[in-house]
């Protein structure tokens, strides 16, 4: 038997989702541990008279918490991202501490009719007239007090850590980039094509939404070849991956898996925009320095001339009519990669604003055939440096 395939996206959804249940239920155990610390049943964490029917309090405690937990991950994920996407009526998204209150209100109210009904012998409606003395108890109170703390904490961290990149956050919580650190990385550049005619053909509003959607289409390439991303700045995106051997692989691998999924969805973008999104792209690699800057807002930068280099390398794509080229020092460093690609020499060129001429790269799969291998497409213009001519291969 197969198992269930999970996709990289779906996995780091699943990982958040883990995330805000363990902050959640120990969060709400320790709390709760504090306050009733001092009395008989102090693991009991909702010891109360409104709530004394519950037999094994812990377990309630610990069910309660991932109810909110999972509630809130569900609207965020399905509504305020897979619903909206698919439902232009939806244009708002629904905060995490609305849809907690919502979730804390749905529990006191069942909690209320449960206990009246099952202690008192109420009907629904008698017990439902209980519920404001219900709400009013001292330890209800407590834990809603609690439970709006920790909401709020949880969300904190997870949109601090979506703005800085996964594995970030704690680099910029022990201080480890105030002072610049050297590192050798690689970046990727990766541009819409024909970005203001795309623009002026949508409008600014279809447009935005035009990059939201190609982007999303990244996110599941991005966590599978384990790039980060570094920037998004209008129509461009820029990642980065340590300058390791299997990021190297990474680095390639992800442009072409990545023409090939808006491939896959040609038809989809027609339909919806009458255009189909295509990405030009430049990598580069070398030592930058990493550094924390900002006050208002903080945000780990790089410094170096690897940056620059890949952005003026990205411009001359369409110079040279292709889609993908990777600098010389890429090349050097990525070493013998196997035998599926092949850099191809252009030409040694004179970018703008830099004194030293770099050498530039082609690299194009041949999409028409639908094969995974690297072909070269483009003849060089001067003499090929054969000792830089490679050929890589994912496996």
């Amino acid at each position: 038997m197969s198992l269930i395939k999970i996709s990289p996206l779906n996995q780091y959804r699943l990982f958040k989702l883990l995330v805000m249940l363990v902050f959640w239920n120990l969060g709400i155990m320790l709390i709760g541990f504090l306050k009733f610390a001092g009395e008989p049943e102090a693991v009991g964490l909702m010891e109360s008279k409104a709530i004394m029917f519950f037999r094994h309090k812990q377990l309630i405690a610990i069910g309660v918490a991932s109810f909110i937990a999972f509630f809130t991950w569900l609207v965020d994920e399905f509504v305020n991202t897979w619903a909206k996407r698919r439902y232009e009526c939806l244009r708002a998204t629904i905060p995490a501490g609305v849809v907690f209150f919502l979730t804390f209100i749905l529990i006191t109210i069942a909690t209320n009719l449960y206990h009246y009904t099952t202690n008192y012998g109420m009907g629904y409606w008698e017990a439902f007239k209980q519920l404001p003395d219900f709400v009013m108890n001292t330890t209800w109170l407590f834990f809603l007090v609690v439970g709006t703390m920790i909401n709020g904490a949880i969300t904190s961290y997870i949109a601090a850590n979506n703005y800085l990149g996964p594995g970030n956050m704690p680099k910029i919580l022990r201080g480890k980039f105030r002072i610049p650190q050297e590192e050798n990385r690689i970046f990727m550049f990766v541009d819409l094509e024909s970005s203001s005619r795309t623009a002026e053909i949508l409008g600014h509003q279809k447009y935005s939404e035009f990059l939201q959607e190609a982007f999303r289409e990244m996110s599941n390439l991005i966590i599978a070849h384990r790039a980060q991303v570094y920037q998004y700045v209008g129509d461009e995106v820029v990642l980065t991956w340590l300058a390791k051997p299997k990021n190297f692989r990474h680095s390639i691998a992800f442009y072409f898996d990545m023409v090939e999924q808006l491939r896959k969805r040609e038809d989809y973008y027609l339909e919806k925009y009458g255009i189909i999104p295509r990405f030009n792209a430049a990598l580069n690699a070398g030592n930058v320095m990493a550094a924390e800057v900002g006050e208002i807002k903080i945000e780990i930068a790089y410094h170096g001339d690897v940056l620059n280099t890949a952005a003026r390398v990205l411009k001359e794509c369409k110079k040279y009519n292709v889609h993908f080229l990777v600098t010389e020092d890429f090349v050097r460093n990525s070493g013998i990669l196997g035998k599926d690609y092949e850099f191809t020499y252009l030409e040694t060129a004179k970018l703008t604003g830099k004194a030293e001429e770099v050498s530039i790269y082609a690299v194009e799969a041949d999409m028409e055939k639908n094969d995974p291998k690297v072909k070269v497409l483009h003849k060089s213009k001067g003499k090929p440096n054969d000792a830089l001519r490679r050929r890589s291969s994912l496996e």
